[in-house]
C-alpha cells in the first residue's frame, strides 16, 4: 500500500496486479497501454498523465481527479464500481474511449473532448459540459435540463441525444 506519494514523470507501463494507492499524486506520468489489474486508487490526483491504450480489469477509482490527462482508447467498463467519483479538470480528453454505463453524475467535464467515444448508457447528470466536444461522440443521451450544455458541440445526427429525455420521436 502506497500512502500520500508522489509521483512525477514514471513511467508505470508495467505496474504490479494488486496494488493500492491512497492520497498520492501523478504528475506527468504514463500508464500508456499498461494493464491495470486489480488496482485501488483512493483520493488520488493525475495531471498531466497518459492513460492511451491503458486496460482497465477490476480497478478502482475512488474519489480521483484527473486533470489535462490523455485518455486515448481507454475503455472504462472494466472499473470497479460506477465512475462518480471522478473529477475531470482542464480540457481531458476521451479519444476513442468505450465509456459505457459510466457514471459522470456531478463531474465537472468543461471543454472535455468525446471524440469517437462510445457513450452507450453513460450518465450524465448535474455535469458540466460547457464547451464539451460530442461531435463524433456515440450513442449518448443527455437531458438539457440537468446539465450545463452551454457551448458544446454536437453533431446533427447527435441531436437526437438531447431530445430523447422529452419523448421527441424523429423521423
Amino acid at each position: 500500500m502506497k500512502e500520500d506519494l508522489k509521483y512525477k514523470g514514471v513511467d508505470f507501463s508495467d505496474i504490479e496486479s494488486d496494488r493500492e494507492f491512497y492520497g498520492c499524486t501523478f504528475e506527468e506520468c504514463s500508464f500508456a497501454q499498461a494493464k491495470l489489474t486489480n488496482v485501488l486508487f483512493s483520493r488520488c490526483e493525475f495531471i498531466r498523465c497518459d492513460f492511451s491504450l491503458c486496460k482497465i480489469y477490476g480497478v478502482s477509482f475512488q474519489d480521483v481527479r484527473f486533470v489535462g490527462c490523455k485518455m486515448l482508447g481507454v475503455d472504462f467498463t472494466g472499473c470497479k464500481g460506477l465512475l462518480s467519483s471522478f473529477d475531470f479538470e482542464k480540457s481531458c480528453n476521451f479519444i476513442d474511449c468505450n465509456l459505457e454505463e459510466a457514471d459522470f453524475t456531478e463531474c465537472n467535464l468543461a471543454e472535455a473532448n468525446f471524440d469517437c467515444a462510445v457513450l452507450n448508457r453513460t450518465v450524465f447528470f448535474h455535469t458540466n459540459l460547457e464547451q464539451a466536444d460530442f461531435s463524433t461522440a456515440i450513442g449518448y443521451e443527455i437531458d438539457p435540463r440537468h446539465n450545463s450544455l452551454r457551448k458544446a458541440r454536437f453533431s446533427l445526427a447527435g441531436v437526437i441525444g438531447l431530445l430523447r429525455p422529452f419523448g421527441i420521436v424523429v423521423d
